[in-house]
């Protein structure tokens, strides 16, 4: 008997999400019959979804460094599930039963994260990108020796300021 394996299912139907967002940006830009810039724009943005979908199943560090909601499962289905319910603003056609099928992919990988846990999180604790580089510079530093005294330098007073009959100004005066 085969078991179910919620990674797995997580993966393929994550993965076919995003062909799926695919689909949708290319059958927006061929069927539509109003072409427009706003409408190759909004296809540029599901494209761009897509790829990082697909980026996220892969782990690609850069991807889950700059977007760290979707290094783990509950992070990845709500993001499906939003660009499932962007799909829901069209007129009844295959986007808005793609939009359906992909909030209910979103909403299937939050209740296995749920019921089973992440199974995506690496056991490393999660660093902000700022914080990466925080350990390098709180190294323990080398005790200091104790400072010899130096001849004082001289001073030199400060210089007056100069005296003009001219107020002074932030900068040229803008008549009209």
């Amino acid at each position: 008997m085969v078991e179910f394996n919620t990674r797995t299912f997580s993966k393929v139907t994550n993965i076919a999400s995003a062909a799926a967002i695919v689909f949708v940006a290319i059958y927006k830009l061929v069927k539509t019959n109003e072409k427009t810039v706003n409408q190759a724009v909004v296809s540029l943005y599901y494209l761009f979804f897509a790829i990082l979908v697909v980026a996220a199943e892969f782990r690609l560090r850069f991807i889950t460094n700059l977007f760290g909601f979707l290094s783990g499962q509950m992070g990845r289905g709500f993001f499906i599930l939003m660009c499932g319910s962007l799909f829901l603003s069209a007129h009844m056609d295959i986007t808005v039963i793609i939009g359906i099928i992909l909030i209910i992919v979103g909403v299937l990988n939050m209740l296995i994260r749920v019921i089973k846990g992440d199974q995506f999180r690496s056991n490393a604790p999660y660093r902000a990108p700022s914080a990466q580089n925080q350990g390098e510079s709180q190294k323990p530093e080398k005790p200091v020796k104790a400072a010899t005294p130096k001849k004082a330098k001289k001073e030199k007073a400060p210089a007056e300021p100069v005296q003009n009959d001219q107020p002074i100004s932030d900068g040229p005066a803008i008549r009209f």
